[in-house]
């Protein structure tokens, strides 16, 4: 939908062959993590709808996914329908800048790293040198 964070999924349900009868069919929408407001419409009965979270690479708490279950599907169920949901804009870069401050950390620590001495006892080792010479 223009202009807010509300967007539409418009797919068909059924088989992609026109004369083909399906007994049961299953279908998994996976929308994007931090999706909320998940409505369907559909032309025809749904026997049963599930909800999942599906876990990917990058993700927190996962996708979630809506299963739709039909049985008995014929030429008349090959419509198209509608998924409605909600999806906040700022959510499109939360997953890159993850990966921009694990950078920047990374970089930050090897940088910490190579500036700090940690060598343990090296001025009492240097202090004992330069004595040693002045008594030579």
């Amino acid at each position: 939908v223009t202009g807010s964070s509300t967007f539409m999924l418009n797919t068909t349900f059924s088989s992609p062959f026109e004369d083909i009868v399906v007994d049961e069919a299953t279908l998994k929408i996976v929308l994007p993590e931090g999706s909320s407001g998940i409505k369907w419409v559909t032309p025809f009965h749904i026997d049963s709808v599930d909800f999942e979270i599906q876990k990917t690479y990058l993700d927190l708490t996962g996708r979630p996914v809506l299963v739709l279950h039909a049985k008995n599907l014929m030429r008349y169920h090959n419509q198209h329908f509608q998924v409605l949901y909600s999806y906040p804009s700022i959510m499109l870069h939360r997953g890159p800048m993850f990966v921009v401050i694990g950078f920047m950390a990374f970089f930050g620590l090897v940088i910490l790293m190579t500036r700090v001495d940690f060598t343990i006892g090296q001025e009492e080792l240097v202090s004992a040198k330069q004595s040693k010479r002045k008594t030579e």
